[in-house]
């Protein structure tokens, strides 16, 4: 995880991320202002995918910075792994869903045009 959290925020996947999650704020915008028949669609999925942005930079950031600090071959490294994983295995499902719902939103505000 270490490794992961050390190579992940590169400018790419930044660009991705935020990149979406800015089309997202936006699809919100035009939902609210529009009142087309895929307003309630786009507003949904942009409320889902900034909530799993939320999540991420309210829990997941902190969380894995504070594992990066634990000594992977250390005496604390077990013991911390086992109060990390759990957690944080739960609230990324919920950061899992959130994308599956802004998807599924985004694919029937498709199907409402």
């Amino acid at each position: 995880m270490q490794a992961i959290n050390k190579y992940a925020p590169n400018p790419l996947f930044m660009a991705a991320l935020f990149g979406t999650a800015a089309a997202s704020a936006a699809l919100i915008v035009h939902g609210v202002r529009s009142g087309e028949s895929d307003a309630g669609y786009l507003i949904a999925g942009g409320v889902l995918y900034l909530s799993g942005i939320v999540l991420t930079i309210v829990y997941h950031i902190p969380h894995n910075n504070a594992l990066d600090l634990v000594d992977a071959n250390g005496p604390e490294a077990a013991s911390a792994w086992a109060r990390y994983v759990g957690p944080w295995t739960a609230w990324n499902h919920v950061r899992t869903f959130t994308s599956l719902g802004a998807a599924a939103a985004y694919c029937m505000a498709l199907r409402a045009v």
